[in-house]
């Protein structure tokens, strides 16, 4: 599913002004899949799959018609990105048992994401995510490690 729930979540709340969230029964049938008895999030997807799902994420967020604000556009995608640094899929990449190159890619692909973003909106994100955020735009893994053994 690589985020696509979230991307559908965006993109809602960036277009909509009046919402109202159900909490009934049904709402979950959304999100899980009865026929293995998961929840959708344990379907993991590629990380080119995963990173285009969160540049649209980030698309919706800058382009959203309600919030034109740009400073809250910034401020959005800031939480946002906490919201990655903190829950995203692969979260712990840098020091998994991930192959080397493997890692690499993964970063990578984080690293291109994350420069299309503007660094306006780094100021939102919880302060104890800038120097692994910056390692990230820097494309630097050893320093993603370091970052995360801090953490």
């Amino acid at each position: 599913i690589g985020g696509a729930y979230q991307l559908f979540t965006i993109e809602f709340l960036m277009n909509s002004k009046n919402y109202s969230i159900k909490t009934d029964y049904e709402y979950y049938i959304v999100v899980n899949d009865f026929e293995s008895s998961n929840h959708l999030s344990v379907n993991k997807s590629t990380g080119n799959q995963y990173f285009a799902t969160i540049n649209e994420i980030y698309k919706a967020i800058y382009k959203s018609p309600i919030y034109k604000n740009q400073e809250k556009r910034h401020q959005l995608a800031g939480k946002y990105t906490t919201r990655l640094l903190r829950h995203g899929q692969k979260k712990n990449f840098a020091n998994s048992k991930m192959k080397y190159e493997d890692k690499i890619e993964w970063l990578n692909n984080f690293s291109k994401t994350i420069n299309k973003v503007p660094r306006n909106s780094d100021k939102y994100v919880t302060q104890i995510f800038n120097l692994k955020l910056e390692a990230i735009r820097q494309n630097d893994l050893l320093a993603v490690m370091i970052a995360d053994k801090l953490l």
